[in-house]
């Protein structure tokens, strides 16, 4: 293929691109990919949150007592451990902690699954409680991803719901206008078959011109400008 060739290719892309970008093909896949976005970045975050909680969940503490906390893994019987008593005559190796054997109950797949499930009712404040806190660092886990939840998630959320319910300028005018007109049909109790001519009829109309006041720009632009415009 000459270079040629490649040039046609190229200036027939951006035609079919200017043309889609003008009758609003673009600004919907434009939309689509935002939304997207942010469900990724959803994703994302509550992935974090689970990671880290898995982590904290394989710390565990003991009391003034002497008693044994065990992490939120081990509590809610996704892993086994074996201890051995610490003695006076206990080796470096000993010492060490290699005399804890961990043993996997459930695969690190439904571990995982778990903890993202912690993360997700978390951090969008469903929080069903089955999942809970029990050493100092999974409490200091929670109030994180708590805060996290109540700030990011949220705001995202927000976002993400403006997004649908608002869409493009020239998509709620002509919604508005045509419900209008239905409106307007249905109190004249315009005949039925007449209502579907005065449909299309608008319905083409607006195909080929804007619902906006076309004057009320074109009254504000140079001769120039205002003749590039109408042509």
């Amino acid at each position: 293929m000459d270079l040629v060739a490649l040039s046609k290719l190229a200036a027939l892309l951006c035609t079919g691109y200017e043309e889609q970008l003008a009758t609003g093909t673009m600004h919907k896949v434009f939309d689509s990919l935002r939304m997207l976005s942010y469900l990724v970045i959803l994703v994302f975050i509550t992935h974090i949150i689970s990671c880290l909680w898995y982590a904290v969940g394989t710390i565990e503490e003991f009391d003034s007592e002497g008693t044994l906390t065990a992490g939120w893994i081990e509590r809610y019987g996704l892993i086994e451990i074996e201890r051995e008593e610490l003695n006076a005559t206990c080796d470096q190796e000993c010492a060490s902690g290699d005399w804890d054997q961990r043993r996997d109950i459930q695969p690190l797949s439904y571990q995982y699954l778990k903890s993202f499930y912690w993360s997700l009712t978390t951090l969008t404040t469903v929080g069903y409680g089955d999942v809970t806190a029990g050493t100092s660092a999974e409490m200091l886990m929670s109030c994180i991803a708590e805060m996290v939840g109540g700030v990011i998630f949220g705001m995202l959320i927000g976002v993400i719901g403006t997004s649908i319910t608002s869409g493009r300028l020239a998509d709620r005018k002509y919604k508005d206008k045509m419900e209008k007109i239905a409106e307007y049909m249905r109190v004249k109790q315009v005949p039925i078959s007449l209502r579907r001519r005065i449909r299309v009829h608008y319905e083409n109309l607006y195909k080929h011109h804007t619902v906006f006041n076309e004057s009320e720009f074109l009254q504000k632009m140079s001769p120039q400008l205002k003749n590039e415009t109408v042509d």
